[in-house]
């Protein structure tokens, strides 16, 4: 499979409707499956199209679909969406966690530079303020920012390296928040480590989710 990242600098249409950028797109027939989400929120525009609807529906109680498994009107609506402001709100939910899962990966596992980080950070604070309402979405908003914010720290002290994956650093603050629940005195030195702890964990984690 061809996916293409659309960048800010670029666009994207089916036919004459311009949907915009920020985006992942597959412009040839589905030929892989994959369970990451530059895969779920891919535009695969060989998949047929409906009618845009906004009618609301169970799927705004937080069950998520790829693309490539909504509908033909789904997908109509879902691609009106994208083609408007972004700030519709009649949206379903569950049409913007699939956006901002693409925002995600763009962001903490693809080849994106210290500009775009920067681009898909304010954008997910947009989505933010026009959806943040939502309870769903508003953890998975906060989580997502939180975890930028410690890759941007990290990226400010040391050069850029994917994180190995390992229960390190889990099993470190899970023996942490042990140790206080059980009153077992903490050093000085555990106490100084646990931020880097924290800040490493949460980044293993939303890597290896995405």
């Amino acid at each position: 499979m061809s996916i293409k990242w659309i960048s800010s600098d670029d666009s994207f249409f089916i036919g004459k409707t311009e949907i915009g950028s920020l985006v992942y797109v597959n412009e040839s027939p589905r030929t892989v499956k994959s369970k990451t989400n530059q895969f779920n929120s891919c535009i695969d525009v060989s998949l047929p199209i409906g009618d845009v609807n906004y009618e609301p529906s169970n799927r705004d109680r937080g069950e998520f679909k790829k693309y490539c498994e909504l509908t033909p009107n789904e997908r109509a609506t879902y691609l009106n969406w994208l083609a408007s402001p972004r700030t519709n709100p009649r949206c379903r939910s569950d049409f913007v966690r699939l956006y901002a899962s693409g925002l995600e990966y763009r962001f903490i596992k693809d080849d994106s530079d210290k500009t775009e980080k920067l681009e898909i950070y304010k954008e997910v604070q947009r989505l933010s303020r026009c959806y943040g309402d939502r309870r769903r979405l508003e953890d998975l908003f906060d989580d997502f920012l939180d975890t930028a914010k410690a890759m941007i720290a990290r990226a400010n002290n040391s050069p850029k390296t994917k994180p190995k994956y390992s229960y390190r650093s889990h099993a470190a603050m899970s023996a942490f928040r042990r140790s206080i629940s059980e009153g077992i005195p903490i050093t000085a030195e555990r106490s100084f480590d646990w931020p880097n702890w924290e800040l490493e964990a949460r980044i293993e984690k939303r890597y290896y989710d995405c």
